[in-house]
């Protein structure tokens, strides 16, 4: 018996050299996504930036036939963030509709102008 004949062959994605498949725009969606986690604190540059992600993974599955593990990661968090950053900005967008909000906005346009005349 031949030692090749319990050799398995791991690379599943008809690459011929023997390099290990890497598809830019499924690197682009897993970075896109993991950039969206953070901009959470600016609802709008995470809905765009998971948005990216999530079209990122489709043009790597279209380019390349499959999904590659990379490719799902980043499809997921920019669903995961794009979701996220649609709810706070509609939690946000009712908080400014509270009076208590009104009030606390004009008290810190207030103290603002204070600061300002007393400066110059």
């Amino acid at each position: 018996m031949d030692s090749n004949d319990f050799n398995y062959d791991y690379n599943k994605n008809n690459n011929q050299s023997g390099e290990p498949y890497t598809d830019a725009f499924a690197i682009a969606s897993f970075c896109m996504g993991i950039f969206s986690i953070p901009c959470l604190c600016c609802t709008y540059l995470a809905i765009i930036s998971g948005v990216l992600a999530i079209v990122f993974a489709i043009i790597s599955k279209k380019r390349s036939g499959k999904m590659v593990a990379v490719a799902i990661a980043g499809m997921t968090i920019g669903i995961v963030t794009s979701i996220l950053g649609i709810l706070l900005t509609i939690v946000g967008i009712y908080l400014m509709q509270t009076p208590e909000y009104q009030q606390l906005y004009q008290d810190i346009i207030n103290q603002y102008k204070i600061f300002k005349n007393n400066a110059i």
